[in-house]
């Protein structure tokens, strides 16, 4: 409620009437004596608005609905909704191995900080409802994925102006909440082993029946599945290292686009999580087959076989084999993991392909920050590369070596973050011979 100014009456005598009005409504009279006196205060127990607050949260096995409520209608604010198997793997590599259940809000709160900062979230202005739907794409066009039964971190933080561009305040807010179990569904999920390609690329039959909606599927060393699970629990397996696909996506890829890149022989399981509009699971699986890859093309091959980046001192070592007769050209680069995806999307949006990873031999070419390092691959096979980052270059970057011989083109990128301790690594090499497809990706990450 909001009071008008008080309106006093003052008599001869000196007793005095007090009217608190709200808007033009009278709505109490209050006689003062001439020790009496009034004090106006927030009533005991009611905290004060934050500049902007999470609020009004509903959840269910598919979707999680929450508002955002703003202390004015132009207060900006950044918010997030992080899954917690997500959140406890991202602590446990890039913050000393910590533990999220043992972690203060203080510590919380710094992790929060760190994945806005890199990306995670996006931006809005005053009160608003979201809603994140399973399979759903939200307001940026990314695809969302919710899971039943798991835990989520919603989250938001004020945001400051200065001079046009806005950085986090110090209103960060955040709730912890769990979804509803999901139960069994009654849909069809087919799973089976078809072997390799002709490039090599393990095939494997994914048939989800007419009321799935998303896809989760993980492709690993049979020893590396199980031990995850062991220590995370299979709901954690698939949704932090799962490829997601609505199952739309995955009935319009051909069977060349469905090949999985196997980097050497060994025991292999396949794990699909399909997910019906209900929110409902069906679980289905291929465990245990011993895939032995055959080599997938000519290209060169590109190892990068040293790495680190040490309180911003890159340090990079390639070995580069090719069964041409020479290197043609090969280039480096580095810059910041943002601007590289920029770059990308826009030659896919240009030249009308498919996928950023399309991109990626014309952007080494053609970027301005890449260096022709031809003379140094040609002249021993190896290549070292180093540079260094001050705390103003602080980030997330890219460093791409892009190969080319006489059988096509190799690329290889690597992410790194130029300060975190311990930030892990993300490598990967793609290679472009003549009418080839490139692999799907879903190996399980190697927890240290």
């Amino acid at each position: 409620m909001t009071l008008a100014a008080a309106s006093f009456a003052m008599p001869s005598m000196a007793q005095q009437t007090v009217y608190l009005n709200k808007g033009e409504q009278k709505v109490e009279t209050v006689d003062l004596g001439p020790d009496d006196y009034l004090s106006f205060g927030r009533p005991e127990g009611v905290r004060e608005q934050a500049k902007a607050e999470i609020t009004d949260v509903k959840t269910t096995k598919n979707s999680i609905k929450y508002t955002v409520t703003t202390k004015t209608q132009d207060q900006p604010y950044y918010h997030m909704v992080l899954s917690e198997a997500y959140m406890s793997l991202f602590v446990m590599q890039y913050m000393g191995g910590k533990d999220l259940s043992k972690m203060t809000d203080e510590e919380l709160k710094s992790a929060f900080v760190t994945l806005m900062s890199t990306g995670y979230g996006e931006g809005a202005f005053g009160t608003k409802t979201y809603n994140v739907q399973d399979g759903v794409k939200n307001a940026s066009g990314e695809t969302q994925y919710v899971g039943g039964g798991l835990g989520y971190y919603l989250v938001t933080c004020d945001l400051v102006e200065n001079d046009g561009k806005y950085s986090l305040g110090t209103q960060m807010k955040y709730q912890k909440i769990t979804t509803p179990e999901p139960g069994e569904s009654s849909a069809t999920l087919d799973v089976e082993y078809k072997g390799l390609d002709a490039d090599g690329h393990a095939l494997f039959s994914v048939v989800p029946g007419q009321q799935i909606k998303t896809l989760h599927m993980v492709i690993g060393t049979s020893r590396s599945i199980d031990e995850f699970i062991s220590l995370f629990g299979y709901e954690w397996l698939m949704f932090t290292q799962g490829s997601d696909f609505t199952a739309d996506q995955w009935n319009e890829l051909t069977d060349e686009d469905k090949g999985w890149n196997i980097e050497s022989e060994d025991d292999y399981s396949f794990y699909v999580l399909g997910v019906d509009a209900n929110g409902d699971w069906v679980k289905a699986e291929v465990e245990n087959v011993h895939i032995k890859p055959v080599a997938a093309n000519d290209c060169a091959e590109v190892d990068l076989t040293d790495y680190s980046c040490v309180d911003g001192s890159l340090n990079v070592t390639y070995n580069v084999k090719t069964k041409a007769s020479k290197i043609d050209k090969a280039s480096i680069l580095v810059m910041k993991e943002n601007d590289w995806d920029d770059a990308l999307n826009e030659i896919v949006k240009n030249k009308n392909y498919e996928n950023p990873y399309e991109a990626w031999p014309e952007e080494v070419a053609a970027a301005a920050e890449a260096k022709d390092v031809t003379a140094d691959i040609n002249a021993d096979g190896k290549l070292d590369f180093s540079r260094n980052f001050t705390q103003k270059e602080r980030g997330w970057y890219v460093v791409v070596l892009g190969v080319t011989d006489a059988n096509g083109t190799t690329v290889t990128r690597a992410a790194f973050h130029t300060h975190i301790e311990n930030a892990e690594w993300s490598i990967l090499s793609r290679t472009y011979p003549k009418e080839a497809k490139a692999p799907l990706n879903g190996k399980v990450r190697q927890i240290k």
